[in-house]
């Protein structure tokens, strides 16, 4: 009896732990030095409700937030901005900046002089190039990626500003690298390290470009590095060879393609119809050979596959050259279990879900096998949001983004209730008490390289 009451004590204080007090929350967001008063082919520089949280990264080292608005309404003046963690206070609605600065965050308005006229979300105009500047502006990005490795950041820009009654293809999908921050968060430490521009033969015009996970050499510097980018569009793993600044993808997998009958998102009190494919990309441990299995997920389906990186990274394979068993099923999370990304934690081995539908982050520890039985429910919930994504820091503390993703696609979102949610939990506190727990289980020598460990910094998150 006592035995038994230990663990319910146990099981109740890990949910105490996980707090439901955000660290910050948004209604709209609000912009340091950007232009907001103009107006841009026809539309204000900068619209509330169109400006949407809509996806996180946080660098421990610096203490420097992340975040990532996807130009899917009109009125938003920077697709991927940043704010020092320490000079807000929890709880707070932080203003951000837009980095690498302003001018590559903004819209011309030579961008839509081609397109003046279009109101079908199925007509693109092509309006291109960015004269006079060094590099082209950033048009759309939706997830930032840290590389704790390097202290650098990672995005993709789709090149394509979405509106719901037009789309406007500015340029081509491109791959950004910028420095971050050695020590202290500071405006002016964002500089472009490399913009990486794709061909019309590696990625379509409409890509659903988004995540990426990156595969560096277990002894080598910050160039040697595999980059994989799941493209939801156009159904395929796009492959970078950082070293060698060779491009390549896989396509015509089954396992790339939408579930039709599994499209279906409720969220809220609102239903949508997405299908889209592979839209997740997570890595798991080395082998001896220095390869791992690259997990991915569909947004349509709740099937989890992998490949090994040995495929990956022969181009020889791609794009169709492959056998077909070298992209496998692993299982099925359960029914209703889409989500909108996954994570990977290397010292316990649990691959984190952010839910598509139900407001959860759910786990599954891979020594295990994948079924419904097998998917844990963390320590975490969130109510009066439809949508969730996540990411580990250097730390191994989980930061899940609470948001409306799908709201914002459609309508814009309402500037007089919180629609975006940031928190923050530790893995072992996510965990502990759940079906993923495993004490077992954690690999106390992993390597470290995989997620630096920065204990002896400051926490900035007051």
């Amino acid at each position: 009896m006592r035995v038994v009451l230990a663990v319910l004590i146990l099981h109740l204080l890990a949910i105490c732990h996980a707090d439901d007090t955000p660290v910050f929350s948004w209604k709209s967001v609000e912009f340091e030095d950007v232009e907001k008063t103009a107006t841009v082919g026809g539309y204000p520089s900068y619209v509330a409700s169109g400006n949407h949280v809509s996806g996180i990264g946080y660098h421990a080292r610096s203490g420097s937030m992340i975040v990532t608005i996807p130009r899917r309404q009109p009125g938003i003046p920077a697709t991927v901005g940043a704010f020092c963690a320490k000079d807000w206070k929890k709880g707070s609605s932080p203003k951000i900046f837009p980095i690498p600065n302003g001018q590559l965050n903004a819209l011309k308005e030579g961008f839509f002089s081609e397109a003046k006229e279009m109101t079908s979300a199925d007509a693109v105009s092509r309006k291109a190039r960015a004269s006079g500047d060094d590099l082209k502006p950033i048009i759309s990005v939706s997830t930032p990626i840290i590389d704790n490795k390097c202290n650098r950041l990672w995005f993709l820009d789709t090149g394509a500003i979405w509106y719901p009654d037009q789309i406007i293809v500015v340029h081509r999908p491109s791959m950004w690298v910028v420095q971050l921050p050695e020590k202290s968060c500071s405006k002016d430490a964002f500089k472009v390290i490399k913009r990486i521009e794709f061909s019309d033969d590696e990625v379509g015009d409409l890509s659903g470009l988004a995540d990426l996970a990156l595969d560096f050499a277990k002894n080598g510097t910050c160039d040697d590095v595999h980059v994989y980018m799941p493209d939801s569009l156009g159904r395929q793993i796009v492959v970078h060879d950082y070293r060698k600044g060779k491009t390549w993808a896989f396509r015509g997998h089954y396992s790339f393609d939408p579930i039709v009958r599994e499209s279906a998102i409720v969220a809220g009190d609102n239903q949508y119809v997405i299908e889209e494919g592979i839209n997740s990309l997570t890595l798991g441990w080395r082998d001896s050979s220095d390869y791992r299995a690259a997990y991915y997920i569909p947004l349509s389906g709740t099937g989890q596959f992998a490949v090994s990186t040995q495929v990956l990274k022969d181009e020889s394979r791609a794009p169709g050259n492959f056998h077909p068993e070298d992209f496998r099923l692993i299982g099925y999370r359960g029914q209703q279990l889409q989500a909108n990304r996954h994570v990977f934690d290397p010292k316990t081995g649990i691959i984190f879900y952010a839910d598509a539908q139900e407001q959860s982050i759910r786990c599954w520890n891979v020594r295990r096998p994948l079924t419904p039985d097998h998917i844990g429910v963390t320590n975490f919930n969130a109510s009066d949001i439809e949508g969730l994504d996540i990411s580990i820091d250097s730390r191994g503390q989980l930061w899940i983004l609470a948001n409306k993703p799908l709201k914002f696609r459609v309508s814009g979102v309402d500037t007089k209730e919180v629609n975006a949610k940031v928190f923050r939990l530790s893995v072992n506190d996510a965990i502990q008490g759940t079906s993923c727990e495993d004490s077992s289980a954690i690999n106390d020598d992993f390597d470290e390289a995989e997620r630096n460990v920065y204990e002896n910094f400051e926490d900035f998150i007051h």
